[in-house]
């Protein structure tokens, strides 16, 4: 997860400017919670009134800048160990934030260090003092605890069984048999067969940016040649025919509008598929990601058919798709159950009509319409979000529960 929160740290910037304009967005916030704050405290007296007042106004220091640690990825650098905000003035109270790291005090050599955040507010010449310790950590996409998701409408029909939740920034039409085998939450409407609790008229949920999610897996894939057709190969860490091997098994095809077809192919690993005019999986598949946070498939402005209706049969395909070390290395006797395995991200629409025997297993997630028909089936994997997939978390700064503090100031 370290290796994970620097990639993602370093990729994205922030400047002094986002700073600058954050801290307008939360003084803005302090300033309208003040007539909140003088109703609740006229019972005390004016030394009670002010202790308790700038009590409220450090802890809303504290809220400052662990906002900018939050909209600027690059806050270790920006922000040394010391003075972080100083005399900041927020209607009748000033206030000072610190922020120290307390494992080494240098807070940018090492992106997991915590930060302990003390800030000291004064109003009418009483100060009052407030500590927290803060952690770094990944907060998941509420995405990955979902079979299928869709940004517009999900339309299951015929035999098709999505073994797990569904969600839908449109609508849900369950009209299969057996359905959906858990709950649905759409903006729209749901109709159709849910064994689940059915919540429509739900709020959106939040989509990740595409070209970050592209940029995460780009940044570490090796390019392979566009082709029409992709078919009886492995695709591995240790197999790449087109070329040199990735050791994380990421591979990218730009196919530059083109259409490509994927079949009888053993991929561990990560495939993105960049501007596809139409990218279908069918025929024989077995597919996982060579680690368990990378995503199985990433298609990139365009739609995809998936369609797999086997597994993959040495023999039959006169093919060897063992890699180095593993039982069956060097014949074409082995038989390789079909699924794919891990996060499928379609930036466009989507169709899925495998045979019930090809199981997609994981998060489904569409940018667009999700069409499931046929035999086709979903299941969702609830390790998924316990081990997040990359580009499906971001990295915040949060107080730890029970560490808030009243000091001396």
């Amino acid at each position: 997860m370290a290796n994970k929160r620097r990639a993602a740290l370093t990729r994205r910037r922030g400047s002094l400017y986002i700073l600058t304009f954050a801290a307008a967005i939360v003084l803005a916030s302090l300033a309208l919670g003040t007539a909140r704050l003088i109703h609740g405290f006229r019972r005390y007296s004016s030394t009670n009134y002010h202790a308790e007042l700038a009590k409220e106004y450090a802890q809303g220091g504290i809220r400052h800048a662990l906002h900018f640690t939050n909209v600027a990825p690059n806050w270790r650098q920006v922000l040394s160990n010391g003075v972080w905000l100083h005399d900041i003035p927020v209607d009748q109270a000033t206030y000072t934030v610190q922020g120290v790291d307390p494992v080494d005090g240098d807070l940018a050599d090492n992106a997991d260090d915590p930060v302990v955040l003390t800030a000291t507010a004064t109003v009418g010449g009483v100060s009052r003092s407030v500590r927290v310790r803060a952690v770094v950590e990944a907060v998941t996409s509420e995405l990955l605890r979902y079979a299928v998701v869709s940004a517009t409408d999900v339309n299951a029909k015929h035999s098709v069984a999505i073994n797990g939740d569904v969600a839908s920034n449109g609508t849900i039409s369950a009209k299969s048999n057996p359905g959906v085998i858990g709950n649905a939450e759409a903006v729209g409407t749901i109709t159709g067969t849910i064994s689940g609790t059915v919540t429509p008229n739900c709020e959106p949920k939040p989509f990740p940016d595409t070209a970050q999610v592209v940029a995460c897996y780009t940044a570490i894939a090796t390019e392979i040649p566009y082709q029409t057709n992709m078919t009886g190969i492995l695709l591995s860490p240790t197999s790449n025919p087109f070329g040199p091997p990735n050791p994380e098994g990421v591979y990218l095809v730009r196919c530059g509008g083109g259409s490509m077809t994927i079949g009888n192919c053993r991929i561990v690993g990560t495939l993105v598929v960049d501007n596809c005019g139409n990218c279908v999986i069918e025929d024989g598949i077995s597919w996982q990601p060579s680690r368990p946070e990378y995503a199985a498939l990433i298609v990139n402005r365009s739609g995809a058919n998936i369609c797999p209706d086997s597994g993959l049969d040495e023999a039959a395909l006169n093919t060897d798709f063992s890699m180095p070390a593993e039982p069956g290395f060097g014949d074409a006797t082995d038989v390789y159950p079909g699924y794919i395995k891990g996060t499928i991200y379609i930036d466009g629409w989507l169709y899925v009509y495998n045979d019930s025997t090809v199981p997609l297993v994981g998060p489904v997630i569409s940018t667009d319409f999700c069409w499931l028909s046929n035999t086709g089936r979903v299941d969702a994997d609830p390790s998924i979000y316990d081990n997040p997939t990359l580009g499906f978390f971001t990295i915040a700064v949060r107080p730890v529960e029970g560490t808030w503090r009243l000091v001396a100031p």
